[in-house]
């Protein structure tokens, strides 16, 4: 499998149709992408690239940090807490 690059990710999305100034949601994993130089950051850098600095890049960050666990499903934590 081919190690993307910065600079090939962002010539892959530009050729896949995203045009620059977009607003684009992204909601990936690395695994779904695969292979990048630079990991996390080397996709980031090629979304950013490809949109360009007008464009606006959002991406979601779950986490389990800013909800309440009484109201999990399946919290981790003791009822008590």
């Amino acid at each position: 499998m081919a190690v993307g690059t910065s600079k090939s990710l962002a010539r892959d999305l530009v050729e896949l149709g995203l045009p620059r100034r977009a607003v684009v949601i992204m909601y990936t994993s690395l695994k779904a992408v695969g292979r990048a130089d630079g990991g996390p950051t080397a996709l980031i850098a090629a979304l950013r690239r490809a949109v360009g600095p007008q464009g606006i890049i959002v991406m979601p960050t779950p986490t389990s940090g800013l909800t309440d666990p009484a109201l999990w499903r399946h919290s981790p934590a003791p009822r008590e807490q």
